[in-house]
This record gives structure tokens, sequence and C-alpha cells, in this order.
């Protein structure tokens, strides 16, 4: 069970809960939250955060992202493998099946599922990227396990809202100075069955964790190096929004910085947006709050309809207390 704080999700009148889009793990499952109103409904993919080793579809990000729901939005929040129990890249490779799986049931569930855009925010945010930068295609055939389910659907995407999200493994691991491990287990909030077995890694980086190797000799360096978000984004990136805050301590700013440039140069255009935040932190309210996602929303009108939609106020969220 979890412990924290979680969106409420009554307060949602239209929505499919713990829906399981594939059998890799208990954590391949999804929730899909509709808007009133006549679909089929553009979608948002919400990918969570937590240092790879935790965090979940109705935690965090989800409170401010959840009101896109109220502006005519389908948000799918879904939940990946978390990396006591697995190795990059598999957590891409769930997400892309999630993906995968809207596409085939976008009739059952009355989505307009053929361009998706992904939100997402730290860790979430490096799946998010490596998710965009290899889509379908067939030299990164490691990035994409269809043998999870759904092979005849594509898996690419069509936009991309990346919020401080890490880039370069081997940048992120040297930057990070949030140690000891305590940290992540307060912060991330594994479940407490699987709190014991974090305390007892022997990795204390998140970044080392999720790679399952550690970054002490020249190979696994450059293995690191090359199977970064940012090694792998090229000039056919998807339009991309990226944010992060110059304050950030857990994700050095220069890692989305690097992303854009590298982009941008490459496509001969402005393919990803940088945003810099000043003096924000990593995980920082400026992100969540409602400003932010009317400019979230500003970049996927952009994407899918061409222009600006009208939109209602937004509506306060419900956040309850869970205790385990």
């Amino acid at each position: 069970m979890k412990k924290g704080y979680a969106i409420d999700k009554d307060q949602f009148s239209k929505k499919y809960l713990n829906i399981q889009y594939a059998n890799k793990s208990d954590l391949n499952c999804l929730d899909l939250y509709l808007p009133e109103g006549e679909g089929p409904y553009p979608l948002i993919m919400l990918v969570h955060g937590g240092g790879f080793m935790g965090g979940y579809k109705d935690q965090g990000s989800i409170f401010g992202v959840g009101k896109v729901v109220s502006q005519g939005y389908a948000l799918a929040a879904v939940d990946y493998r978390l990396s006591l129990h697995c190795n990059w890249p598999e957590p891409v490779h769930d997400v892309k099946c999630a993906i995968r799986y809207l596409r085939a049931n976008q009739q059952k569930y009355n989505i307009a599922a053929d361009n998706i855009v992904l939100w997402s925010s730290s860790a979430g945010a490096a799946i998010a990227q490596a998710v965009a930068a290899t889509g379908d295609k067939q030299e990164y055939e490691e990035y994409n396990d269809i043998s999870m389910g759904y092979p005849e659907e594509s898996s690419a995407i069509q936009g991309l809202i990346s919020i401080y999200g890490v880039a370069d493994f081997v940048s992120g691991a040297a930057f990070d100075n949030l140690k000891p491990r305590e940290f992540y287990l307060s912060v991330c909030g594994p479940t407490p069955a699987d709190e014991e077995l974090y305390m007892n890694q022997e990795y204390v980086d998140a970044v080392e964790l999720i790679l399952g190797y550690h970054l002490n000799n020249i190979e696994n360096v450059i293995k690191a190096a090359k199977n970064s978000p940012f090694a792998l984004a090229k000039g056919d990136y998807p339009p991309a929004l990226f944010q992060h805050g110059t304050a950030d301590p857990v994700a050095p700013f220069s890692d989305s910085v690097n992303v854009a440039v590298k982009v941008n140069e490459l496509a001969g255009e402005e393919r990803v947006i940088f945003e810099m935040f000043e003096g924000a932190t990593h995980g920082g309210h400026v992100f969540w709050q409602n400003e932010n996602i009317e400019r979230g929303l500003d970049f996927i009108d952009g994407i899918l309809f061409g222009e600006k939609r009208q939109r209602m106020p937004f509506p306060e969220l419900k956040i309850i207390e869970i205790s385990n």
C-alpha cells in the first residue's frame, strides 16, 4: 500500500481505474479520466516522477495536471515498473505498451488516441524523452518490447512536455547531491513492503539503481551515456516543451538545455522549446500552479488543434491522505 497523499478519484465522474495494459508487473496499469461532454476526447498521458524508485499515477504531478480533464481532455495516468524490480529501458517498454494499448482500445474508451502528448516530470520525463526519441524506429528496437502486446499499434508520440527531466545519466549521477538513500525513500515513497529491500540495495544513487550497474569505470560510463535520453534525441524529435529550474539540486537544468540545443540544431528549426524557471527547485510548486498548467495546455492545443481552445476556470482538485 502507498502512503502520503493521492488524488481523490471520486471527484471524476467518468473514469476507468487500474486498467491493466500489460502483464509484466502489477504496476502495468493506468487510470483513465474522461471529461464531460461528447467524445472522442483528445488524450494526454501523464508519466509521473519519483527517482525511478517510487511515485504513483495518483500522486504528485497529477495534483496539477489532473485539471486538464475539466478542459475537455482525457487524461491517462500511467504506472510503470520501478527500479527495485527492473532496469533501464524496461520502464520505457511499459509506457510504450500503454500507448499502444490506448490506441488499440480508443473506440472502447471514446478517446482520440491517434495523436498523444506525454506530460512528464523528473524520472518520468527521462522515460518520456526516451519514448519521444525512439518511437517505432527500427534502430531503437531495444526500447520497444512489442511482445508486451498490441504490436500492430504505434508507440510514437506527437508531443512532449518534460518538466525538470533527467536527460544525461552520467551528469545526473555526478550532480545529484541529495543523498543518502533515505532521502529517496522519504520523497519517492516506495511501498512499505519494498522499503527494506531498498535499504539493502548496494546502490546509493537512483541513476545507478535503474541502470543496474555502477558508474565507476569508463566502460559503464560510456554505456550509460549512450543510453541516456540526450544521446537518443535526434532531429526528428516530436514538438516538445522543456521546463527546468535553475536551482534544481537533483537534475541539472543544463540537461534540458542540451537536449533543446541538440534537437533544434539537427532539425534546423525550434522543435524543442526550452523555458528556464529562475530559482526554481526540483518539484517546485511553480510548475504545477494554474498558470503553468495553462501554459502546458497552450502548447498542447497548438500541436493537436493549431490554436488555443476556449477554457473554463480550473477547479480546485481534492487531495486525500493515505496512511498505508
